[in-house]
């Protein structure tokens, strides 16, 4: 059996090439071949995300020019890592191309990740939503990215969710909205990044040279003046210097070691090896638990920050985003005896829906 993904691999986001190679890995198991279907476009590549303004545009060519090497050496690093550990098929430009010449297989997964985000742009959505010929589709994972469908795209968004044959997705919120618009109910799965556990991720792990062995590490996704208040607050209770991942202009004068060319090895080794860890993202959220660090969520963006505070509300680990308490949460140890228990609790259900996906495509295959 041959099994395809679709998802963002080609951009230089950590979370969404990590999560591309977890699935496929766990999809070997079931299938003979597995690939990602090699979409992209510069849009894609630039790692720009949907709705992003003008202004954030221009910010990005300022960093091009500022941090050229910087930035040039991440490239490098994030296209070795899928060149070493993603399988491809051949290259797509447009909608129209996967159209005229759908890559085979018996079975396409879209996911994980923002896969079903309605605010994308242009071709991704029809992209995303497989909109081209398939033998059977099925998502897993597959996030909205906000709790709330535009009007104007509930019918096109219905449309496609209507031609899936299996829907799995990552958040509650999700489930509602597919049951709202289509009227089925979906499996909730977690993220694939889960289905690999801490010591395949530590295997993938490259040190980042030149850094102390105790460490407080921020990663800056986002502008979040919390993230930075409490990192400053953290740095002069522990004496611990700051490590910052960051693609951003601007970095405040506190902070000791500043890295703007960390590839998807060396995050992984960075969130394993610090004493504390501050982020803003979902997938940091996601490594800070399968490493079992002392971590806090800082999202305050309301947009965003859902996905990884139902994430922590399902573990029981709501204080990880109690930024007000943050003192007396973050030094506490957390107890994750207990998290890995809720955690197996939502694996098993999740590896059971990829069983039965791939049962039911042999089944229809045998006839």
């Amino acid at each position: 059996m041959k099994a395809l993904t679709m998802t963002f691999h080609s951009s230089r986001n950590y979370g969404a090439v990590l999560q591309c190679f977890a699935l496929q890995e766990v999809l070997k198991h079931y299938c003979q071949e597995v690939e990602t279907i090699d979409f992209s476009n510069e849009l894609i590549r630039s790692g720009a995300i949907p709705n992003s303004k003008g202004l954030k545009s221009i910010v990005r060519r300022i960093l091009s020019i500022r941090y050229k090497r910087s930035i040039n050496n991440k490239k490098i690093k994030f296209d070795k890592f899928v060149s070493d550990y993603i399988s491809l098929t051949t290259h797509y430009e447009t909608i129209e191309e996967l159209r005229s010449m759908p890559p085979k297989a018996d079975i396409v997964f879209t996911g994980s990740d923002q896969v079903f985000n309605p605010y994308r742009r242009g071709e991704e959505i029809p992209v995303y939503y497989l909109d081209f010929p398939c033998k059977y589709r099925a998502s897993y994972a597959a996030s909205f990215g906000n709790s709330i469908v535009p009007e104007k795209q509930k019918d096109l968004i219905s449309n496609y969710l209507s031609r899936f044959d299996s829907i799995s997705v990552r958040e509650d919120y999700g489930a509602r909205i597919v049951y709202e618009l289509i009227g089925r109910k979906t499996e909730i799965s977690v993220d694939p990044v889960f289905l690999l556990n801490k010591e395949k991720w530590a295997q993938l792990e490259e040190p980042y040279r030149g850094l102390p062995e105790n460490y407080i590490l921020i990663f800056n996704l986002r502008e979040s003046d919390s993230k930075f208040l409490i990192g400053k607050q953290l740095k002069k209770k522990t004496k611990l210097p700051i490590v910052l991942i960051t693609g951003k202009p601007n970095v405040p004068y506190w902070c000791d070691y500043v890295l703007r060319d960390v590839g998807p090895k060396e995050f992984l080794w960075l969130i394993d090896h610090c004493d504390f860890f501050l982020e803003d993202s979902f997938h940091g959220t996601a490594f800070s638990i399968i490493f079992e660090k002392q971590f806090l969520f800082c999202d305050d963006y309301p947009k965003s920050y859902e996905r990884g505070r139902t994430l922590l509300d399902k573990i029981d680990l709501s204080c990880a985003y109690d930024i007000v308490n943050w003192d007396s949460n973050l030094i506490k140890k957390y107890d994750y005896d207990a998290i890995k228990k809720k955690l197996e609790e939502m694996i098993l259900p999740s590896i059971n829906y990829i069983e039965m996906v791939i049962g039911e495509v042999e089944r229809k295959s045998n006839k």
